[in-house]
């Protein structure tokens, strides 16, 4: 639990520099989460996300993760920067366990998806089924 505390702190810090250039409304940021998410190994998923932000607004930062289980087993992606088109874009995030301890299998699961940009943040989660 102290992994992840420590890396959504990260996420929080990175956030107030992961977007330059024009400004946005926090109302223009969008963020889905696929329904489906790719099994790799026991530490290690593919996850879909699509966003939206802003053209000509610079860059934003996504971070996700899946939790499964009693443990809440954390798969967390540290930020990826993407840039801002002004439509949506899907990027697959490769999601790795930040501690052998904790493994993920094939079956339901929950994600959460974060997009952080100068103008705010937007947050998604949902149910997700992890597949072989």
């Amino acid at each position: 639990m102290r992994q992840i505390v420590a890396i959504l702190g990260v996420m929080v810090v990175l956030s107030g520099v992961a977007a330059s250039g024009a400004s946005a409304d926090p109302s223009d940021l969008k963020l889905r989460i696929d329904g489906q998410a790719q099994f790799l190994s026991p530490t290690a998923v593919l996850l879909p996300v699509t966003y939206d932000c802003p053209a000509g607004s610079g860059t934003a930062a996504l971070a996700a993760g899946v939790f499964q289980g009693e443990e809440q087993a954390a798969f967390m992606e540290l930020p990826a920067d993407v840039p801002c088109t002004g439509k949506w874009e899907t990027i697959v995030l490769l999601l790795l366990s930040p501690d052998p301890a904790f493994a993920i299998e094939p079956g339901p699961a929950r994600a959460s998806a974060s997009m952080f940009h100068a103008a705010g943040s937007e947050g998604k989660e949902r149910k997700v089924h992890i597949v072989a």
